[in-house]
C-alpha cells in the first residue's frame, strides 16, 4: 500500500490483500449488487473501516530538502493513490 508504512501489526509494508481481508472487516454474508439502472437502490457488501497506527519514514525535522511533503502535493486531478477493480494497460499505468 503506497504512502502507508511501519504500521502496528503489519510492519514496513502492507499488501493490499492483507489490508482488505483483515479480521476487523465486516464481510457481507449475502452481498447484493446494484445496477446503474436502479437509481436509489441500496447494495450490500463488505465494509473495512478501521484505523491504523503508523509512523512516518521521513525525518521531517532533520531533512530540510523535503520542502514539500508527499501529503502536501495532493492534486484532486492526480490522486495520491487509486485502486481500480479493472485492469490497467501499460500506458494507463
Amino acid at each position: 500500500m503506497p504512502y502507508i508504512s511501519n504500521c502496528e501489526g503489519y510492519g514496513a509494508y502492507i499488501p493490499i490483500n492483507k489490508l482488505i481481508s483483515d479480521p476487523r472487516c465486516n464481510f457481507a454474508k449475502n452481498p447484493k449488487s446494484v445496477s446503474a439502472l436502479e437509481p436509489g437502490a441500496s447494495g450490500e457488501g463488505d465494509v473495512c473501516d478501521y484505523m491504523l497506527k503508523c509512523i512516518y519514514d521521513e525525518d521531517f525535522l532533520q531533512n530540510e530538502t523535503l520542502k514539500i511533503k508527499w501529503f502536501q502535493g495532493h492534486n484532486p486531478k492526480n490522486p495520491l493513490f487509486y485502486m481500480s477493480k479493472y485492469p490497467l494497460t501499460n500506458e494507463e499505468f
